[in-house]
């Protein structure tokens, strides 16, 4: 990615909240940060199991790009390691308080 060239900055500024909104953003973000890998350990699961397959490995030896594109879309949608899919599995078993 090419650098910028405009002058930039990055300004922090504190956080004004009370304790009792602390305490919720901060189960907010343990909430999100536990959502969060547990979708990425699944989609990990699921591109390993799609990569062992031996469908993935012929689609791998393709010269044809668009079908081979074609392909691993299919296969991706058939482990469910697509968008939809991994939302569908974040959303299963969580719940906001």
């Amino acid at each position: 990615m090419k650098r910028s060239t405009t002058p930039s900055f990055v300004l922090e500024l504190p956080l004004a909240v009370t304790p009792r909104q602390e305490r919720i953003l901060l189960r907010r973000f343990e909430a999100a940060r536990r959502l969060y890998n547990a979708v990425l350990g699944e989609s990990l699961r699921r591109q390993a199991l799609m990569r062992e397959s031996k469908r993935w490995q012929k689609a791998r030896l393709l010269k044809d790009q668009k079908q081979r594109s074609a392909t691993f879309r299919k296969i991706g949608t058939e482990f469910g390691f697509t968008g939809a899919a991994l939302s569908s599995f974040g959303t299963e078993f969580f719940v906001w308080n």
